[in-house]
């Protein structure tokens, strides 16, 4: 019997702890944080996406309104993207 997986199961764990942790940083009003944040997922992505969440980390030091905008947008797009076949 197959059992149906959730769209939190197909997305990794680390990445989905990640985005929480730049939730907060938002809430908080912590740029330097979602910065760091951004930077490390680009650290793992493939374009274009890397290249977004580069553009995103540049912006948390110049553009705080924009980049948490920027921010939602591109944690949505994370989070329901196709897992990679292992």
């Amino acid at each position: 019997m197959e059992t149906s997986r959730s769209r939190s199961d197909t997305v990794p764990y680390q990445l989905r702890e990640l985005c929480f942790c730049g939730d907060w940083a938002c809430v908080d009003g912590n740029l330097e944080t979602l910065r760091f944040i951004a930077r490390w997922i680009a650290a793992c992505a493939s374009e274009p996406l890397q290249g977004e969440l580069l553009a995103l980390a540049d912006m948390c030091r110049g553009d705080p309104d924009d980049a948490i905008t920027v921010w939602l947008w591109l944690k949505k797009k994370l989070l329901h993207r196709p897992r990679l076949p292992s």
